[in-house]
């Protein structure tokens, strides 16, 4: 028969160890979040076609937000003729500037996000 003793102070210090990993998990995810919509952000601007301007001025990021179950960010266009520019029309070819690099960001982002945290759980 085997028997052991847990210690109280060791499930403590577990439970805070655990806390602490999830936090830092958590942090790191927000930064590669926030990396990926920057690049996004970025990208998207230097390859709009650029007429006035107001339609690369329109290329903003949302702040993320944070709640328990949920990380939530993005990049948007404001501009109301940007699908047109983005996607053509029958008499306007395209000029995708947008999702080029949101697809790749997509790519980008999960294995950025599975590269930090497998570093931050073999320290």
């Amino acid at each position: 028969m085997v028997s052991f003793t847990i210690n109280p102070q060791s499930i403590r210090a577990f439970e805070q160890y655990l806390d602490r990993i999830g936090r830092d998990a958590l942090d790191i995810i927000r930064a590669e979040i926030e990396d990926s919509m920057l690049s996004i952000e970025e990208k998207a601007a230097e390859r709009v076609p650029v007429d006035t301007g107001n339609l690369k001025n329109s290329i903003q990021s949302v702040p993320i937000s944070l709640n328990p179950n949920k990380i939530k960010g993005g990049v948007y266009v404001g501009a109301n003729y940007a699908a047109f520019i983005e996607f053509g029309t029958r008499f306007m070819p395209a000029q995708p500037f947008f999702y080029p690099e949101v697809y790749r960001q997509n790519t980008e982002l999960k294995r950025n996000i599975e590269r930090s945290l497998r570093i931050l759980f073999n320290r």
